[in-house]
């Protein structure tokens, strides 16, 4: 799993079936979505969303079953932050266009009072500025010659649209989990691999995060 192996190569080298390796990687996946509750991000820190559609069974659409155009309420948003302590978060914050009140309600329980904040110079972005009283340093996406000032969070963006690709078919009430682990195993890159384990064991024996049979089949979860 710290190596981005699809679960037949799972299957495979452990020797399990499909059914206990699906939900053996959820369990770890639900760890690191109960960990991230607790994240702060602090000194200076990057944020920007990633838009993700949604499963085509709960898609919304227009009578006569056109799809709406654009950045809609068929697209998922994930709010992403990193930080200079090489900290990373990543939160559902609804559909579409990330709102005011859901950026400040996602970012703002996660991002220290004081930290200074990068980011593309949104509306919303520009109340949670506001609301945590903090300094920013705005740079236009639309711009290249901004690209390299929102580095850190434009890679870690890519690097989790990367894996929901590889990992296609992801459900979508299970997106925060999906994401809450790219975050997790993007701050445990470095070092070892027993290292790497040892320290991501320690972490799941933290929580009480739970994945079980039944849950795989439930809806709405």
């Amino acid at each position: 799993m710290l190596n981005d192996v699809k679960l037949r190569a799972i299957m495979d080298s452990v020797g399990i079936s499909s059914r206990t390796a699906y939900v053996w990687r959820m369990k770890v996946y639900t760890a690191a979505f109960e960990m991230q509750k607790g994240a702060m991000l602090s000194g200076k820190c990057w944020i920007d969303e990633a838009l993700v559609p949604v499963n085509d069974g709960i898609c919304f659409r227009f009578e006569g079953g056109k799809k709406p155009r654009g950045c809609s309420r068929n697209q998922a948003v994930i709010a992403c932050a990193v930080d200079s302590n090489g900290n990373r978060i990543a939160l559902e914050a609804g559909r579409g266009h990330i709102a005011a009140a859901a950026c400040v309600r996602t970012y703002g329980s996660h991002i220290a009072k004081g930290t200074i904040v990068v980011h593309d110079g949104i509306f919303s972005h520009g109340r949670l500025i506001g609301f945590l009283g903090s300094e920013d340093e705005v740079y236009k996406s639309v711009t290249r010659a901004s690209h390299p000032k929102l580095q850190p969070v434009i890679s870690f963006i890519s690097e989790l649209k990367h894996f929901l690709r590889c990992h296609g078919g992801v459900r979508t009430e299970y997106l925060g989990i999906y994401a809450a682990w790219v975050a997790f195993k993007s701050s445990v890159r470095e070092g070892e691999i027993d290292e790497r384990i040892g320290l991501l064991e320690s972490f799941c024996f933290q929580t009480k995060a739970s994945f079980k049979v039944k849950d795989r089949y439930r809806v709405g979860y």
